[in-house]
């Protein structure tokens, strides 16, 4: 996923795929909404570990977890042109969203995972308000 997110950064077709587009020159100043789309991918994926690879632990992280992806899909659905089944179709080839266990648990992810749970809510919680505070185009952007 994260070979995946650094990949699509530079990769227009499928970003348009999904009513999202591309940024354009990187500037002195990052946009509103740069790095949304690379940021839903990874928290996604993160989220789908925390469900799939350690269900019933960590729960306050989970629910702050899902508490921003919803934030962030409400952010790229005002934002963009992208509608709620263009989300879940994202969301199954960007983030593994309903593929086996097998594909789920890799180690790369596993490892998001606890780095993210690890920061804690608060951090979590105040990383994706800033994200979703200032109106814009959602891009893929550089979240990494």
């Amino acid at each position: 996923m994260l070979a995946t997110c650094l990949a699509m950064s530079t990769t227009t077709g499928a970003a348009l795929a999904y009513g999202i587009r591309q940024p354009a020159e990187p500037s002195a100043t990052i946009p509103a909404g740069t790095g949304v789309i690379c940021i839903m991918a990874i928290f996604n994926a993160v989220a789908e570990v925390g469900r799939r690879c350690f269900p019933g632990q960590d729960p306050e992280f989970q629910a702050e977890l899902g508490r921003a992806v919803d934030q962030i899909d409400q952010y790229v659905l005002r934002n963009s042109a992208a509608t709620p089944a263009d989300l879940e179709r994202f969301k199954q080839e960007q983030a593994n969203v309903g593929e086996p266990s097998a594909a789920v648990c890799r180690s790369e992810v596993i490892g998001m995972y606890r780095n993210l749970a690890r920061r804690g809510t608060a951090s979590l919680r105040s990383e994706t308000e800033a994200l979703v505070a200032r109106p814009g185009p959602p891009e893929w952007g550089d979240c990494l």
